[in-house]
């Protein structure tokens, strides 16, 4: 069981952590004076994730409670935090360790010393951040604003989704339907930003991926007329975002009813 040290703005670290082995170790600065050298605060260094300075181990001092000058073990207590060639860090990893001299040797910071295969991210329930764990058992976090996380591939958007509109009989903001006498034509008009590509296709058999550059363009604000509509038909039109989400509108063409006598 353990329980965590915190760090404050300044940097300084505070606090208590416990090993089943040496007891309760101290990171409060009031209990770190007169360390064997160097700066005794245990101090972050928020850009690196590296910890400096030095911890005391409590629990064998006089008074146990690291008020003492002598332990009752034979051990001063002292931890040194960083060193040559070693230092404790807040990122964890294999080479997380501190020092507690000959009495105790290398002291393993590492919150999970074990290897983890590495996870696909995923999105938050509120889709505001990604998150993955890493090969060294850290859960790696990302905030994703001003745009969202995506459940595609759990990862943060780094583009704006597709906005935009697509009209039939008259142009954007325009509507998505129009009604017809069977045998004529109408105009599609479209205008979506944040795309890679665009097509529109008809329930008609019109248009799509071959139909040329007219019905495979992100905008069409002077309009692609139509073939002959014979019947109800559902024009679609689909689009690819710089996000790499997809982008589906839809409008319908109607006929107008002709009623004969019998």
């Amino acid at each position: 069981s353990h329980q965590e040290a915190s760090a404050v703005s300044t940097q300084d670290i505070f606090g208590w952590t416990w090993s089943e082995n040496i007891g309760w170790v101290s990171f409060n600065n009031s209990q770190l004076a007169g360390c064997p050298s160097g700066t005794c605060e245990a101090r972050l260094n928020l850009t690196s994730g590296q910890v400096s300075g030095w911890a005391r181990a409590c629990s064998g001092t006089v008074n146990g409670d690291c008020t003492g000058a002598t332990r009752t073990d034979g051990w001063d207590g002292w931890i040194s935090l960083a060193g040559t060639g070693y230092a404790v860090s807040m990122l964890g990893g294999a080479s997380s360790y501190a020092w507690g001299s000959d009495v105790v040797g290398w002291i393993n910071f590492n919150s999970n010393s074990s290897s983890c295969t590495s996870t696909a991210p995923v999105c938050s329930v509120d889709h505001q951040s990604s998150s993955y764990t890493n090969s060294a058992c850290n859960l790696i976090t990302t905030q994703c604003a001003p745009y969202l996380c995506t459940d595609t591939t759990g990862a943060c958007i780094t583009a704006p989704p597709p906005s935009g509109c697509f009209s039939v009989g008259v142009a954007c903001p325009g509507k998505k339907t129009a009604t017809i006498r069977k045998g004529t034509t109408t105009t599609l008009y479209w205008n979506i930003a944040d795309v890679a590509s665009c097509t529109v296709s008809g329930s008609n058999g019109e248009g799509g991926s071959g139909a040329g550059a007219s019905w495979n363009a992100t905008s069409q604000t002077t309009g692609v007329v139509t073939s002959a509509i014979q019947q109800k038909t559902v024009y679609t039109l689909t689009c690819i975002g710089n996000d790499a989400s997809t982008f589906i509108d839809t409008v319908t063409v109607s006929l107008i009813p002709v009623f004969q006598e019998i």
